[in-house]
């Protein structure tokens, strides 16, 4: 009798924890749950049915919720519209870690947050938290650099605010804090790595800056502008 309950409980506790890992947060649902003071959408996408948007080819997305925001919107000395964007992918098989995928060039552009540079495949699909934003204004000329919080935004502010509000997110959205937090960009992004190190060393376990352009504004935007 005694083995026979001993087998029934550990039955029990296998259901219960296959049940537990079945669940995940509800993604619709979630926009309703946003900071105040931002907007954000959100979409399911289940696994092996999309790519990364303008790829024909390469490995499917496993499943995931698609969080797309924007915060801090106003209007510019330039008398244009600005907010800080971003896009943020939590996998439903998440590994607990986060990963800050940085931008490049005069940023202004949103590109889908899956890790690719962290090869080979995306950083999503083995299990990362993605996180990417344009740097607090939108379009991807400089034009930007007339209004000077546009200016501050991209040099550092836009990304201060991104990898706070997406860790507060992956907290929200799976009730536990990433154990690990990690940053990867290139060029422009590679300068976002090096400014995280100086500003803000706290935020990542580890940052791979890869060829840091160090001076855009003035050896690479003036100079293509000119």
């Amino acid at each position: 009798m005694s083995q026979f309950k001993f087998s029934v409980g550990l039955g029990l506790l296998w259901a219960a924890c296959q049940t537990a890992g079945a669940q995940t947060p509800d993604c619709a649902a979630f926009a309703q749950a946003a900071p105040h003071g931002m907007r954000l959408q959100t979409e399911w996408i289940a696994g092996d049915t999309q790519r990364p948007p303008g790829m024909n080819a390469g490995p499917m997305l496993i499943a995931h919720c698609k969080l797309t925001g924007r915060m801090q919107e106003r209007i510019g000395q330039d008398g244009k519209a600005y907010h800080i964007g971003f896009e943020m992918r939590l996998p439903t098989a998440w590994n607990g870690r986060l990963l800050y995928q940085g931008g490049g060039g005069n940023d202004g552009v949103v590109r889908p947050a899956v890790g690719p540079q962290a090869a080979p495949g995306y950083a999503l699909n083995r299990g990362f938290a993605v996180v990417t934003t344009d740097a607090g204004h939108q379009g991807p000329t400089a034009d930007f650099g007339f209004d000077p919080i546009a200016r501050t935004d991209n040099a550092y502010n836009a990304h201060d605010k991104v990898a706070v509000t997406a860790k507060e997110l992956v907290q929200r959205y799976y009730s536990k804090p990433a154990d690990r937090a990690y940053f990867i960009g290139c060029s422009g992004g590679g300068r976002q790595g090096m400014m995280f190190t100086q500003r803000f060393p706290s935020y990542f376990d580890g940052v791979i800056a890869m060829a840091p352009a160090m001076r855009v504004s003035k050896g690479a935007t003036i100079a293509a502008a000119w």
